[in-house]
């Protein structure tokens, strides 16, 4: 069942209908910023006369190894920043930016989880992103597993523990393409089974 609350709308309050919910910045009710997840909550705004309306813009959620839509927050010597609200400020560094991008423009970014873990974003796009299966060939193997061209810099890991059998350089597989829930870095398994939905399709 869904919690029912009263949000007061104060001075430079924003809201934003995101993919995950409804997020609110400089809100005194739940801090600085919050996202309020749609499928927990019913909203009852309280305006104050004195106060004019927040502006509602609709932004989406980053999602790590999905192509995104973000908005440009800043621009520095070494790149941007993008909006990735619950994920913070992502930076896409300076080579991967467009020509003549602006703070507040809009752009679609690739967000991934770079070798020190962190966020971070690009304009390249890859053979596959999280969710889909795709044709990709070994580049490499070492002691972790086998290293898969996906079109960007990056090449993809598949773990030994998620290869059917001992992955070849210069041979190509189909792999299943993920985000690692533990380490949030984008891998790959070419143990098709446990991705495919074993339900009969409906006609």
């Amino acid at each position: 069942m869904k919690q029912s609350f009263s949000l007061s709308i104060v001075k430079n309050m924003s809201l934003a209908n995101t993919t995950s919910g409804l997020f609110v910045t400089n809100c005194g009710q739940f801090g600085n910023n919050a996202i309020l997840p749609s499928n927990k909550y019913t909203l009852n705004v309280i305006h104050q006369k004195h106060l004019p309306l927040p502006v509602i813009k609709i932004y989406n959620v980053a999602e790590i190894g999905k192509l995104n839509k973000l908005r440009v927050v800043k621009e520095l010597d070494f790149g941007i920043y993008l909006d990735g609200q619950e994920h913070g400020e992502i930076l896409m560094p300076r080579r991967y930016v467009p020509e003549n991008c602006k703070p507040e423009d809009m752009i679609d970014a690739f967000i991934y989880c770079d070798s020190d873990d962190r966020v971070i974003a690009t304009t390249e796009k890859p053979y596959a992103t999280a969710g889909e299966f795709a044709l990709l060939e070994v580049v490499s193997v070492n002691a972790i597993g086998a290293f898969l061209n996906w079109g960007l810099p990056k090449d993809l890991l598949v773990p030994y523990s998620e290869q059917k059998q001992k992955m070849e350089e210069g041979k190509s597989y189909i792999v299943y393409v993920y985000v690692d829930p533990d380490s949030k870095r984008m891998v790959a398994s070419a143990k098709l089974d446990k991705f495919l939905d074993n339900l009969p399709p409906e006609y």
